[in-house]
């Protein structure tokens, strides 16, 4: 199976039941799977293709979620990056991953200049709102299509493309295939046992490949939902955990450490 099957097996199964909660607004299987095609097919409408990296240089939001999940559809790779690196860190990340599309944030905008000029490389710039010189809007992406492209991508094919810290040295690429990703979800799904009415509290990055596995895929995996928090601030966690009534969440050390020593 690949991501974008699991994505089509779940919302035809679940339709109008809600995946993401966001903002006090949910957004269902269903629509999930309507977004997530028909980014890809304007995607493949701009020449993406099979093993094209797409590098997705955003916090948490849904348009993340849309692409991670669609990408497959066209065999495209998404390369999740910190939306804060610095131009010229996102220029090796972008040059080493052989990419030419690049969506990101509003924040960012100001840095396009710099980064184009460090990545010429990056032919396709998509930003979340606000305009751009040389930039089309994300919403373009999310404009209805004729026809919906058949999945290419196969269980052994390329997913992702995840970037090291980069602590001791440039950062390495490390791929995952779809297979990998999908045999982790399981692991995840069958070891704390979720189930349809379990709902996850994602509050790491999307870029981090936890938050994509345990937060994501898990929970589409056994149909329940999650609530995806956009800003982290350690001071709100508790309080939408009580909220959102979240059964589970996953999260690092730092994390934790700071939860338990709130009152």
């Amino acid at each position: 199976m690949t991501i974008t099957e699991l994505l089509e097996s779940q919302a035809s199964r679940l339709g109008d039941k809600p995946f993401i909660l966001l903002e006090d607004r949910t957004y269902t299987y269903a629509e999930l799977r309507e977004n997530a095609a028909r980014i890809a097919a304007n995607l493949r409408k701009r020449g993406l293709g099979p093993g094209d990296k797409i590098v997705l240089l955003m916090s948490n939001c849904l348009e993340f979620v849309y692409v991670f999940l669609g990408a497959g559809r066209i065999g495209a790779v998404a390369v999740p990056v910190n939306p804060t690196l610095k131009p010229d860190e996102i220029a090796i990340i972008s040059a080493n991953s052989d990419a030419e599309t690049l969506i990101t944030i509003p924040e960012f905008i100001p840095l396009l200049p710099k980064l184009r000029e460090l990545a010429p490389h990056l032919r396709r710039i998509f930003v979340l709102s606000g305009e751009a010189d040389g930039a089309e809007p994300f919403s373009a992406l999310l404009e209805p299509v004729d026809e919906i492209p058949p999945i290419v991508a196969t269980a052994r094919d390329d997913a992702a493309l995840i970037y090291t810290s980069g602590t001791t040295g440039l950062p390495k690429g490390v791929i995952l295939t779809h297979n990998n990703y999908i045999w982790n979800a399981r692991m995840v799904k069958a070891r704390i046992d979720m189930g349809p009415t379990d709902r996850l509290f994602c509050v790491l990055p999307l870029f981090h490949v936890n938050a994509q596995v345990t937060s994501i895929l898990a929970p589409m995996m056994a149909g329940a939902d999650l609530f995806l928090m956009q800003k982290f601030n350690p001071f709100h966690i508790l309080p939408l955990i009580e909220k959102y009534r979240a059964t589970v969440m996953s999260a690092v050390p730092t994390i934790y450490n700071i939860i338990c020593r709130m009152p």
